[in-house]
């Protein structure tokens, strides 16, 4: 089967704000089933967060001053959030790091300074710019190679994501359209 035929998404190289950590079996099933227990203000606030940040990378292309306006408007208002209900992705935000990467609905490959083994379960944390749209999506690494090209990274991770049809899923193959559409337009 060839590469192509593989492919179920379109991928961009992209540079998002990206963080990760292992998972095992246990934390992995503890996570999903937490995301099942019932619809909180966090919940609400998330899905709100999802379509407003779309709208803003719509607006993008449109009027990128008042988009990032309205950008910088929604950091204020999640940081005003984070401190009200606890969220925790404050934390996960400045641990992350701008990276540059490979993305499609289904995975990502990007360079790291970390070798893991391949079936090694990861949450990804990732901010999608210019919107600052935060996305948690659970991934397992499908291959980690040698970066004989990158000084800086000793490895090339490729990470398939785990779930499909989440919510963050959703925002994040809308992400890569409008992304697509408006490198063409440029």
């Amino acid at each position: 089967m060839s590469q192509t035929e593989r492919r179920r998404y379109f991928r961009i190289n992209d540079t998002i704000g990206l963080s990760y950590s292992l998972l095992d079996d246990a934390a992995n099933d503890t996570a999903n089933n937490a995301q099942d227990v019932g619809i909180t203000a966090a919940h609400v606030l998330a899905k709100i967060d999802r379509e407003l940040n779309g709208l803003i990378n719509v607006m993008w292309r449109e009027n990128p001053t008042t988009a990032k306006v309205l950008g910088l408007l929604n950091q204020k208002i999640e940081v005003l959030t984070d401190e009200i209900i606890g969220d925790e992705r404050l934390v996960v935000e400045h641990q992350q790091r701008d990276t540059e990467v490979n993305i499609s609905g289904c995975g990502i490959a990007f360079s790291g300074d970390e070798r893991l083994p391949v079936g090694q379960k990861l949450r990804l944390n990732i901010t999608l710019k210019p919107a600052n749209t935060h996305l948690v999506i659970n991934g397992e690494v499908v291959a980690c190679e040698i970066n004989a090209d990158d000084s800086e990274h000793s490895f090339h991770l490729r990470i398939n994501f785990t779930e499909e049809e989440t919510a963050a899923q959703e925002a994040l193959i809308q992400h890569i359209v409008q992304r697509q559409f408006s490198n063409k337009n440029k």
